[in-house]
């Protein structure tokens, strides 16, 4: 069935405060939705054995959920900047965005989101959500698979009046496996699968007399970034880092042509001991957590070569 449904993003100058989306990315998914809490008296109305009318009325507004997109090398600019809060572009066609850990409570660093559901008579509706955080964002890749991007949303409002916006897609094809590679300690490592993870450790439920409504979620922890490679058991070397309780240089890339994404970091092994299954090749599952040597930018940090000009 063809289906005119749809995602856009744009980066907001006021936190909460809508502007028309221009940046559309393939929808592979999407969970976002608005909770209303209701709340009920407790008082007792005498004769009366059914909640009355004037005894209950909306509580708590709550907007979050999940959208999966694959993994573009165009498009993703407003979700790396608000997944990490700084950046830093220079040059043009291609421009290199280069994403480093930052104040999320800055301008462009909240989202206007707008999802377009189309309805069963073919009538596109807009569901428009601002003030939008990035909770948490992972990006993956299999052995034969389309590399994927996921984010985790908090948000402010949702409305259903804003006007659909104008969907305009970049030409550009998903980085899928091919283009994928791995390094760890400079030294290429084969690699069946990779997650790499970042928590913003927000505080999401900030509510105050008065609305309904969150305000703005704010870093209430340290961020976190994590994830795990699945391997072949080739020999002790990554195991070794393991039980060394060392530090490395680990780098994710995805290269198409001139553009790429490449995110290096300093990881921790936490490890796990090979164990025989069966006849088949032994696996080896290598997990690991980002570590800040020095600063946040020694720890992780984003650049994204491609075909648009700015990141939001």
């Amino acid at each position: 069935m063809a289906t005119r449904s749809h995602i856009g993003y744009r980066a907001e100058t006021t936190y909460g405060t809508a502007l028309v989306v221009t940046r559309f990315i393939p929808l592979v998914s999407e969970s976002l939705k608005t909770e209303i809490e209701q709340m009920e008296s407790e008082g007792i109305i005498a004769g009366r054995r059914i909640l009355d009318s004037n005894q209950w009325t909306g509580g708590n507004i709550s907007i979050s959920g999940d959208i999966q997109h694959e993994l573009y090398p165009r498009g993703l600019g407003p979700i790396l900047r608000s997944a990490f809060g700084n950046v830093s572009s220079a040059g043009t066609n291609p421009t290199t965005h280069t994403f480093t850990v930052g104040d999320l409570t800055s301008s462009s660093r909240s989202l206007t989101i707008q999802v377009g559901i189309q309805d069963v008579g073919g009538t596109v509706r807009p569901f428009t959500y601002t003030g939008c955080k990035i909770a948490s964002w992972e990006i993956a890749c299999s052995a034969g698979e389309i590399a994927t991007m996921g984010i985790t949303i908090v948000g402010q409002a949702e409305s259903t009046v804003i006007a659909a916006a104008t969907v305009l897609y970049s030409d550009s094809t998903p980085f899928t496996f091919v283009n994928g590679a791995v390094t760890i300690g400079g030294t290429a490592v084969p690699v069946k699968q990779v997650t790499l993870s970042g928590d913003n450790g927000l505080a999401d439920d900030r509510r105050f007399l008065g609305s309904r409504a969150i305000s703005e979620p704010l870093e209430n922890d340290l961020r976190t970034f994590d994830g795990s490679f699945e391997l072949e058991f080739t020999d002790l070397t990554q195991y070794a880092r393991y039980i060394a309780g060392s530090e490395h240089a680990m780098v994710l890339a995805f290269t198409a042509g001139t553009q790429s994404l490449t995110i290096t970091t300093n990881v921790r092994f936490d490890g796990e001991t090979p164990a025989v299954g069966g006849r088949e090749i032994v696996p080896m599952n290598l997990p690991f957590k980002v570590i800040a040597p020095s600063t946040d930018a020694a720890a992780i940090t984003a650049v994204y070569v491609t075909g648009d000009l700015l990141p939001v």
